[in-house]
């Protein structure tokens, strides 16, 4: 256990280990009004000499350190969220195996051919207001036929724009650049329309049944998305500001202009990056370096959301949340089977993760050249 220190603030921790390790030695005490931080050690297992020779292999470690593994438990005691960061399992030997993702998609494409590409169901479905096109033509925002919500549209951009490891910047901004038009015709549509999400699923195991490149924008009258009501319900108006100035306070945020935001103490899955943003475009530039940053780091399978807060006046617990509140959850390689989700997170509610976030807070300042 480290010693207390004897004055001034504690040096910044470098790791999720330390940090917990720092939290037992009664440091960091404001960060337990939110989350809860434990060590953990595993209980003993039973080693043969082939065990050792293929553990030590694998897992890059000790044969003591595999007998007896650290783990480290974070729960956000608000929203009663919690994370199990195995310490061995981001040692692990598991490289992903085939031809880079790119080509892959780029494949998939060639085999199985592709209708957005094609134009054959652009604009076919349209809300009763039409559908939204950009003014070169190659970005349309148009209704989802299997509605999502009470009004849903989808934004896809032509054939180039297919393969989102393949998008340019230009054609990045371009696609988020027809969101706030669709929304501004759904809001003179139906005026009581005043929650909108917008989502993205990049990569063929995020969920996504389109391969094509799209975005999915979601709109209700009488709440907004569950996450965002989950919040309100649960955590104190201020609950943003606070939960950010502990993660730049422990050393896991960023700023960009203004633009702040953190790499998540209690991810959802292996990376998961929060910010907010006065608007939907200064979002959108964040998360186009955030991806190129996270893409140049080996990911190629994520969920994106913004969530736009309603105007205050209309709902007034939204006073003190960010004009849009970004989150992505890095979902792994589609290529490696771990790196989904799987029966814990999804029907334990725990996810175990092995990606340090000091190490994601790491790549977003030193090679984006965010401040912290």
């Amino acid at each position: 256990m480290l010693p207390l220190a004897s004055h001034g603030p504690p040096a910044k921790p470098t790791s999720l280990v330390q940090f917990s390790r720092q939290s037992e030695a009664g440091l960091w005490i404001p960060t337990r009004d939110i989350y809860s931080v434990r060590r953990r050690v595993s209980l003993p297992l039973a080693l043969s000499p082939a065990a050792i020779e293929m553990a030590t292999r694998i897992l890059r470690a000790p044969a003591e350190e595999v007998r007896r593994q650290e783990l480290v438990e974070i729960t956000n005691v608000w929203l009663q969220q919690s994370a199990t960061f195995g310490v061995l399992r981001s040692r692990r030997v598991a490289a992903p195996s085939g031809p880079p993702a790119a080509d892959l998609i780029d494949r998939e494409r060639l085999e199985n051919g592709c209708q957005w590409c094609e134009g054959s169901v652009r604009g076919i479905i349209a809300d009763v207001f039409g559908k939204v096109v950009s003014d070169d033509g190659r970005f349309i925002a148009q209704a989802n036929l299997s509605r999502q919500a009470v009004a849903n549209g989808l934004i896809t951009g032509d054939a180039r724009t297919h393969n989102f490891l393949r998008l340019s910047r230009a054609d990045f901004l371009a696609m988020w650049g027809m969101v706030d038009p669709y929304i501004a015709e759904v809001k003179k549509t139906d005026p009581s329309l005043r929650y909108f999400f917008v989502g993205w699923n990049g990569g063929p195991k995020s969920a996504g049944s389109v391969s094509h490149c799209h975005l999915n924008v979601l709109a209700w009258q009488h709440a907004h998305c569950a996450f965002a009501e989950q919040v309100l319900a649960r955590c104190p108006a201020n609950y943003w500001a606070r939960v950010l100035g502990i993660h730049r306070e422990i050393g896991l945020a960023f700023r960009h202009g203004p633009v702040t935001g953190f790499a998540s103490l209690c991810p959802v899955k292996e990376r998961e990056i929060l910010w907010s943003a006065p608007d939907l475009m200064t979002g959108a530039e964040t998360l186009q370096r955030i991806l190129e940053t996270l893409i140049a780091h080996g990911t190629n399978n994520f969920s994106v959301a913004a969530i736009l807060a309603p105007d205050p006046a209309l709902d007034a617990r939204f006073g003190e949340w960010p004009r849009v509140l970004w989150r992505i959850v890095d979902r792994g390689d589609m290529r490696a089977r771990h790196s989904d989700f799987g029966a814990v997170e999804m029907l334990g509610g725990t996810t175990i993760f092995s990606s340090d976030p000091w190490e994601t807070a790491g790549w977003l300042r030193d090679g984006m050249g965010f401040d912290d």
